[in-house]
Order: structure tokens, then C-alpha cells, then sequence
């Protein structure tokens, strides 16, 4: 099954002269990553499952949001950008919800591919608490594989007003600020960003975009403490939630990697895992009026580096590098950072 993918831009900005009226805040560095209809659909799913993780249905996420970004995001030879006449065809409320839902889903790209850090996790969650909902912090908490007690705070802004990037950034740096002084007792902060997600549509010929802050005082990394096993457990059981895995679920976090390991197919550098038989029939549900089926996406399997099972394994790192794994997107797969390859069904492919 093919994907649709496009070329992402991202900007840096200095944060040198955003307390400053009337100055335009200069452009440290502007480069591109490569995003996929997929990889937006999961990283919108698995942004959702860090904040109800518990819940099973959760395995649609995946499909109903790449039913929804095929409806509403226009991918354009190489260029990414809403469909035409999006923001004007919209009500603010449910505007402002959808455009949110794609920010987090580019920023989660962002973080683990961009910035290098392939476990991304909501900011509650990763501290293992109850959001109060009257106190100010970040969206995500991004991390490393083997040493991921050294962290980045990161807030998701959408936008369509290129004129309102400098309010954007002080309401985000307030949020990562607040969240800092929450975290900074536990855990290493190596940087704090606000990623703002620039909306525009297809008619504006002007691509979507993130324009993100250079944050203050760019710190030194280190990494006392190694892997947080809780954290990683938690990120890989989300791939078993959306291919239906759900006997892998609570194996992986129990930490009982050699049942899990069993019940996948070894191969020479990964484990590979397939969705159950029940996934793959012809079921159908609805969403916006309209039925779908249910392996919409056309998963035909997920391969899990040997490196990190062996991690998980033997809840000790045994190297003083950190694992890195390349995003790559071709025709029928794509890899991600985090050491998980995603297999889809090539047509003439039998279930």
C-alpha cells in the first residue's frame, strides 16, 4: 500500500528579540524532514494512548485519524498543506480542534525525528500523575532509548497567523518554564521548546510548516541513571495497541520480554510481529456518517529491533551510546527512530 508522504520544513528562530516590540525575531537555520500519512495517523494515535493508555479501543485512533487526515491534508508533490478552503470552511471550535490534533501529531514527528529523541510521551503521564488541569506545563516530555532519564520538554502550539509567531513562543516558554520546575528535581533537562505548527491551505500556496524557539541556554547532555524501563514498555505496547495486539500489551509492561519474544517470529535483527486474524476481516465502523474497514491501513506486520527487546530483556544498558535508528519511508514500509519498521500489504500479497 502506498503512502502519501511530503517534505516538512522547519525553522529555527533566536530567541534573542522576542521580549522586544515591533522586532522581528531572526531565523537561526531552516531545514526539512520527510512525513507520511502514516506516521502522522500513529503519532496522533500514540499521543492520545500516553494520555488514556489503559483503554483498548484505542487501537481506532490510528484508523479513524488517517481516515481524517486523507479528508483533510493535501499532500502535494513534495509539500504538505490543509485541503482547500479549510480555515474559512470551519467553525472556530472545531477548527481550532482539528488543527490541534495535526500540531501534536507533526510536533511528536518532530521530537523523535528531528530532534532525536524517539521516545515521546505526554508530560502527565511520563511523571506518573494526575493532570489538575490548573497548572501549566508542556504537552510532551521527549526521550532517549538507553538513556532516557535525560529529557526535553517540548509545548505544541497550531497556528495560521504567521504575525502571531512571538506571542505563540512567550505563552509556550511559560508552559515549558512551569513544567521545568515540576521535573527538574527527577530528571535532567537538556532543553525546553515551543514548536508551532503553521496551518495554511492549498489555496494560500504556502506550505505547513514548524517554526520552533532556540532555547535558552543550551545545556550539556548527561545521562546519569540509563534507560527508564516504565517509560520504554510503555511507548512499545502502544505498536502492539494499534496493530490489535493486545495479549502483548500487558506482557511487555510486566516486563516478560521473553514470552513476548515467543509469541513473535524471529528473524535475523528483529522480532516480527502480525495483527490477529479477527484484525484483518472485513469489518467496518463508522466514522462521520460513513463506514470503513477496519484494516484500513493495510498493516501486514511490525518489526521490533532485537536490540531494544534485548534492552527491555535485560533492564540494564550495556552501552555508554545511545541506540539510533533511521526514519526511512519506501512503498510498502516505513522505519522509525524508536527501532520499529512497519510492514504493509503489497498488492497480491494473500492474508
Amino acid at each position: 500500500m502506498k503512502f502519501q508522504k511530503a517534505k516538512l520544513t522547519i525553522t529555527e528562530y533566536d530567541k534573542k528579540n522576542l521580549s522586544i516590540p515591533y522586532k522581528k525575531l531572526k531565523i537561526l537555520k531552516e531545514s526539512s524532514i520527510q512525513v507520511s500519512s502514516f506516521s502522522i495517523s500513529k503519532n496522533i494515535a500514540f499521543s492520545i494512548l500516553t494520555k488514556e493508555n489503559s483503554f483498548m479501543n484505542r487501537s481506532w485512533e490510528i484508523f479513524s485519524n488517517y481516515i481524517t487526515i486523507q479528508n483533510k491534508l493535501k499532500f502535494n508533490e513534495e509539500n504538505l498543506y490543509l485541503t482547500s478552503h479549510f480555515l474559512r470552511r470551519y467553525r472556530d471550535f472545531s477548527k481550532t480542534s482539528k488543527l490541534g490534533e495535526f500540531a501534536q501529531g507533526l510536533t511528536y514527528h518532530f521530537i523523535s525525528e528531528h530532534l532525536g529523541y524517539p521516545i515521546v510521551h505526554d508530560f502527565w503521564d511520563f511523571l506518573n500523575l494526575y493532570n489538575p488541569g490548573n497548572v501549566s506545563a508542556p504537552d510532551f516530555v521527549g526521550s532517549k532509548i538507553e538513556n532516557s532519564d535525560s529529557i526535553i520538554l517540548v509545548e505544541s502550539k497550531a497556528s495560521s497567523d504567521p504575525a502571531k509567531i512571538k506571542s505563540v513562543f512567550k505563552e509556550g516558554q511559560a508552559q515549558t518554564k512551569s513544567g521545568k520546575k515540576l521535573v527538574s528535581n527527577s530528571y535532567h533537562i537538556n532543553s525546553t521548546y515551543t514548536a508551532n505548527v503553521e496551518f495554511h491551505d492549498i489555496d494560500e500556496n504556502i506550505p505547513i510548516k514548524i517554526n520552533f524557539i532556540d532555547p535558552p541556554g543550551k545545556q550539556k547532555q548527561i545521562y546519569p541513571n540509563g534507560p527508564n524501563f516504565d517509560i520504554l514498555q510503555k511507548h512499545y505496547s502502544y505498536w502492539f495497541f494499534i496493530i490489535g495486539r493486545f495479549d502483548l500489551v500487558n506482557l511487555i509492561r510486566e516486563g516478560n520480554i521473553k514470552e513476548v519474544k515467543n509469541r513473535g517470529y524471529e528473524e535475523e535483527k528483529s522480532f516480527l510481529f502480525s495483527p490477529p486474524f479477527e484484525y484483518l476481516l472485513p469489518l467496518f465502523y463508522e466514522v462521520d456518517n460513513f463506514f470503513y474497514k477496519s484494516n484500513y491501513l493495510n498493516i501486514k506486520s511490525i518489526e521490533i529491533d532485537k536490540s531494544i527487546l534485548n534492552l527491555l530483556s535485560e533492564r540494564q544498558s550495556s552501552s555508554t551510546n545511545d541506540l539510533y535508528f533511521k526514519n526511512e519511508i519506501t512503498e510498502y514500509s516505513e522505519s522509525f527512530s524508536d527501532g520499529v519498521k512497519v510492514n504493509f500489504y503489497e498488492k497480491g500479497d494473500s492474508v
